[in-house]
């Protein structure tokens, strides 16, 4: 590691004079990255109880830093390193929890590279990047590999090799093949390794405004070094998104299918994701937005069967591929998703994507939204957000095999005050309250019907213009 550190001094150090650029064999140097903060007062993730005896409240500042390096490597072909810091928290270091200051030794192992690829403008008129990247498409149900949306602003990336051909007018495709992770050094037998794989065509010109999307997925992973036990899942989808009237109104309709098998078991889950805005004309006292979005995955009626009908993603596989969160708390709070997992039957992190687990009990998300952009405050916001969170199959509410089957988790109400400062600099703070129903609220612990609260603040600071999230 020192080696690494000692080489990107080294490329720091080059680039303050362009004469140097040759002695590395690299042109057109640029540094973009960001940093971001967050905050998180939190009470009753833990227990759902306030009056537990054990501790129910936390408050934590989590930062990430990206800084990137991009440079032309040579005609046609040009390479981008990005550093990440993550995983780390105000008030505590790499190497112990007081707050003492770190030093280059204890920040090496906090310093990840997330991308490292160089990418062909055009070979036979395909755009390729081959190296580690973020693949997929940010708020993606199933297939995103990027900086996530949690409290603790984790990172996710993909060693692959992504391709791209839009030389038609009526039709782009785009392809990503990858491994999630390999069990194996080199000139060894592989098992347990985790292989993905995206191919998407999107007809931009069939509807007027809108453009269709059709796409198959497939992931498989090795049990052991027979191939007759891996587990292999695909997904198809297809849908519609656009808008009319400028974009008045947009619209957006995705069904997601199951496919492939474990030891077995078939997956056949599916799911329907539906979403639909208004961006209202714009009024004296400023303009206004409004949406709604509804989410139906499918679960498993009947767990003893050869059948997995609960919709899956690769979580499936081990790989976390969903970019999608539901709510201030039930998404985004990492600490919540660790700690209700057991209850309902549910065996992956709820509120992060559809998946619910094998012959999980599926979920139904009813999301309504209205954000207000003052006329007296032209740089500020005000977003309220409602979330309704359902299971699709009722199952027992308190694991006990009674009879008091449910499929109620709970509701949750955001409200987030933003401010853009400028295109690289935003801000915003706010307060959620989700309140739990019969699938948390009852355990075998007892009653958790009390509401989890939770009070955010965040700051986002972005330099650089070659820098993107994802592709």
């Amino acid at each position: 590691m020192r080696k690494l550190m000692a080489a990107i001094a080294i490329v720091f150090a080059a680039s303050a004079a362009s004469p140097s650029w040759a002695f590395l064999g690299l042109e057109g140097l640029s540094y973009d990255g960001s940093l971001e903060t967050s905050a998180v007062n939190a009470k009753n993730e833990d227990d759902q109880n306030d009056d537990a005896t054990t501790s129910d409240r936390r408050s934590d500042v989590d930062t990430r830093l990206r800084l990137g390096i991009n440079a032309q490597v040579t005609e046609g072909v040009t390479s981008r390193v990005e550093l990440t810091r993550t995983g780390t928290r105000y008030g505590r270091n790499t190497q112990a929890s007081n707050a003492s200051a770190t030093d280059l030794n204890e920040e090496q192992s906090t310093i990840e590279i997330q991308n490292a690829y160089v990418e062909f403008e055009k070979i036979l008129g395909v755009r390729a990047r081959l190296g580690r990247q973020y693949v997929g498409n940010q708020d993606d149900l199933v297939w995103n590999f990027s900086p996530r949306r949690d409290d603790n602003l984790s990172i996710a990336a993909l060693d692959a090799l992504s391709l791209w051909y839009s030389s038609l007018p009526y039709l782009q495709i785009s392809f990503a093949a990858g491994k999630a992770s390999e069990n194996d050094a080199q000139s060894a037998i592989s098992d347990s390794d985790v292989s993905l794989k995206s191919l998407d065509f999107l007809l931009p010109t069939l509807i007027p405004g809108g453009s269709i999307n059709l796409g198959y997925l497939m992931g498989s992973a090795g049990v052991t070094n027979s191939t007759t036990d891996d587990n292999r899942l695909k997904i198809y989808r297809a849908g519609v998104r656009g808008g009319v009237r400028e974009n008045w109104l947009t619209y957006r309709a995705e069904w997601f299918g199951n496919d492939g098998e474990l030891a077995g078991n078939d997956y056949e889950g599916s799911a329907l994701d539906l979403g639909v805005g208004l961006n209202l004309t714009e009024t004296s006292i400023g303009g206004f937005n409004i949406a709604a979005n509804w989410l139906s995955a499918s679960g498993d009626d009947n767990a003893a069967d050869s059948k997995d009908e609960s919709f899956r993603d690769f979580r499936a596989l081990g790989a976390s591929s969903s970019d999608r969160v539901f709510g201030e708390i039930f998404g985004q709070s990492n600490y919540l998703a660790t700690n209700v997992t057991s209850i309902g039957g549910f065996s992956s992190p709820i509120g992060r994507g559809a998946d619910t687990g094998a012959q999980g009990p599926g979920l139904q998300v009813l999301h309504v939204g209205a954000s207000w952009m003052p006329t007296f405050a032209p740089k500020g916001s005000v977003r309220l957000d409602w979330y309704s969170f359902n299971t699709a199959e009722n199952r027992d509410a308190d694991t006990t095999g009674t009879t008091d089957n449910s499929d109620k988790i709970g509701s949750e109400i955001d409200l987030t005050l933003g401010y853009k400062h400028s295109d690289n600099v935003g801000l915003e703070a706010g307060f959620a309250m989700f309140s739990p129903d019969d699938l948390i609220a009852t355990s075998n612990s007892g009653a958790k019907d009390d509401d989890v609260r939770k009070l955010f603040g965040r700051v986002n600071v972005k330099w650089g213009g070659g820098m993107t999230q994802i592709d």
